[in-house]
């Protein structure tokens, strides 16, 4: 009897670990099967932006793609080691990459002549990147001390014909906040407005403001200004240089 009841606990021992093995293994072939069919689907090329320099994929590449023989020289970039894609990546010296142009631009080209900027930015330095989530700001450097609020926001696509496209959402993506009104030389920043849009995610931003002189001669004088940055993320599903 005990051997009979041992060799019943060890069948039953069995059967368990191969349940386990089965469903072990029917998980890893799902997951592999659902990677790989999501990266299938990825088409053309992405870019992920990065302030040293936004990272260029070319999805199912056909050519030659390794360190000596590589695409990255025509968009302005430099190869990198990938097991799967062919990557490129932007220069330090131009390293955003623009969709509507196919190539990584210099930094000071990529400010389309805007002269607002971020704290501790220069105007030959990798545009600032904006992050993704909910209450992120970036402190403004020489907003003007008059009355400032942002007037409109569009982002770059891949499309030469009309590279910046406006966002049309029920209200503006970011705000202009003040640290403290009292204090006449208190901090702006720029901050979501209300949480991150993912429409913007991956993209290049330009952000217009306005601003008006609240008090003595030239009171009504309008200033106009704009500030270039990128949003954290990626972009998919464009063309190929």
């Amino acid at each position: 009897m005990k051997n009979k009841a041992g060799d019943c606990e060890f069948s039953t021992g069995n059967v368990k670990l191969e349940k386990v093995k089965f469903y072990t293994q029917a998980f890893v072939l799902l997951y592999l099967f659902v990677f790989t069919s999501a990266e299938a689907q990825l088409d053309g090329c992405s870019v992920t932006r990065f302030r040293v320099g936004d990272r260029f994929v070319f999805f199912n590449y056909s050519g030659t793609c390794n360190k000596e023989k590589n695409p990255c020289k025509q968009i302005n970039g430099v190869w990198r080691n990938s097991p799967r894609n062919c990557v490129c990546q932007c220069l330090r010296s131009n390293s955003t990459y623009r969709e509507d142009l196919g190539y990584c631009v210099k930094n000071k080209a990529s400010r389309e002549v805007c002269n607002l900027f971020f704290f501790g930015e220069q105007n030959s330095q990798p545009l600032r990147v904006f992050n993704k989530s909910t209450g992120s700001s970036i402190k403004l450097r020489n907003l003007p001390k008059e009355d400032c609020l942002i007037t409109g926001t569009a982002y770059l696509v891949a499309d030469s014909s009309a590279a910046w496209q406006q966002f049309k959402g029920d209200k503006l993506p970011f705000f202009i906040h003040h640290e403290d009104k009292r204090n006449p030389k208190h901090a702006h920043s720029i901050q979501w407005n209300g949480g991150p849009v993912a429409e913007l995610f991956g993209k290049v931003v330009k952000v217009d403001v306005q601003c008006r002189k609240t008090g003595g001669q030239g009171s009504d004088t309008l200033t106009k200004l704009c500030i270039v940055f990128k949003v954290k993320g990626s972009s998919t599903n464009l063309p190929c240089m």
